[in-house]
């Protein structure tokens, strides 16, 4: 394995212990917890794993799917039971609320933006929870993706069946992702989604010729744009990578997922333009970043999206260049607030970070092949 390859790899675990440790800060300081002892605790644990999973990787590999099949449906109870011994009446998140305010809006004939719970997300993703809303509980939304994305690792990882494992104990151990199953937010499920329509992009052969091909995928990929303006930069990265040997086909793929995505959004837009500018989520989701600085993440984006070599460090770059949007974003919200503003008085919402979470998994999971040349294609 490559030196370069090498230290990717702990970096993308590094991002992962960040990722988690301002997490940890953040409620052991709201809760009067001892946060180093926690964080100290957290890091052994994590050491720990890593070490022995390096030294029994052989072990995991013999497992079979059936009973990786049962590990992910008692996980998924799991989660469930978690998530249930927490009134979301009692969580200081506003995502959930968000959610439950549009939808009820929307489902009432009432316009659903410039609420006072402000959402920001774009229409897909309110509408995508319906049929849990309908069920009574939007939590299952987290769940459902929980199974989706382990079945993904299934098939991500079939010729190298350990690193499934090794990505599934990180998932599971990770506070920030907990957390977002007991707050029923929907940040990781976004990004599931996201992975799904990839992985469909890379194993789909796309072209004027396979047009129902063609159709599916700027159906999946406008929709999927349809939840956060966030979901771009990842495609810019991504598609072009797939796509940078035939720019017509390339251009007219994002031409056609850009139509699907202006559709999704049109009849809000018809609904009550001044309220859908002036409140709607492109008005929301500019205030996180300037746009100048859209801008230059949108063009590195594209930069690497033409430079990447090779389809691991495709989900290296796009977890790095997610963290950097976040943590810029943080570093802006300085000029108005204090650190401990943003982190301990909810001024920042550092579930965002979560984010790159599911892109620094999949690139992790090559650490099972350490001692080997399972990156050594740099």
């Amino acid at each position: 394995m490559s030196k370069l390859s090498n230290y990717r790899i702990h970096f993308s675990l590094v991002l992962y212990l960040i990722i988690n440790f301002i997490f940890i800060v953040k409620y052991s300081v709201r809760y009067s917890l001892p946060n180093v002892i926690i964080i100290l605790l957290y890091l052994g644990l994590f050491i720990g794993f890593v070490f022995l999973f390096v030294r029994k990787k052989d072990f995991f590999s013999k497992l079979s799917n059936g009973v990786y099949y049962a590990f992910c449906i008692i996980a998924a109870s799991f989660l469930l039971i978690l998530m249930l011994q927490f009134d979301i009446a009692n969580i200081r998140v506003s995502r959930h609320a968000a959610i439950q305010e549009w939808l009820s809006n929307f489902l009432n004939g009432e316009f659903p933006y410039g609420s006072p719970t402000n959402p920001s997300s774009f229409p897909i993703l309110f509408i995508a929870f319906i049929p849990f809303k309908m069920i009574g509980e939007l939590g299952l939304m987290q769940i459902l993706t929980y199974l989706i994305f382990s079945y993904y690792l299934l098939k991500k990882f079939s010729s190298s069946p350990s690193s499934k494992w090794f990505i599934q104990v990180l998932l599971l151990g990770s506070p920030i992702y907990l957390y977002e199953i007991v707050t029923r937010s929907e940040l990781f499920s976004n990004m599931v989604f996201v992975l799904i329509f990839l992985h469909f992009i890379s194993h789909t052969k796309i072209g004027l010729k396979n047009y129902k091909e063609f159709i599916l995928a700027s159906v999946l990929g406008g929709i999927i744009l349809s939840t956060r303006m966030i979901v771009l930069p990842i495609y810019f990265i991504f598609l072009i990578y797939y796509y940078r040997t035939s720019v017509k086909m390339l251009l007219m793929l994002f031409i056609s997922i850009g139509m699907i995505f202006l559709l999704t959004n049109l009849p809000f837009y018809l609904w009550n333009p001044q309220l859908y500018i002036d409140g709607g989520p492109f008005a929301v989701q500019s205030i996180y970043l300037p746009k100048v600085v859209v801008l230059f993440f949108f063009t590195a984006s594209i930069y690497f999206g033409f430079k990447i070599k090779n389809e691991d460090n495709l989900f290296f770059v796009t977890a790095a260049l997610l963290f950097l949007m976040v943590s810029t974003s943080f570093l802006f919200q300085l000029n108005e607030h204090s650190i401990h503003e943003l982190i301990f008085k909810d001024r920042f919402d550092i579930a965002y970070f979560i984010f790159p979470l599911p892109f620094l998994l999949i690139f992790s999971g090559g650490i099972k092949k350490l001692d080997t040349d399972y990156h050594d294609r740099s």
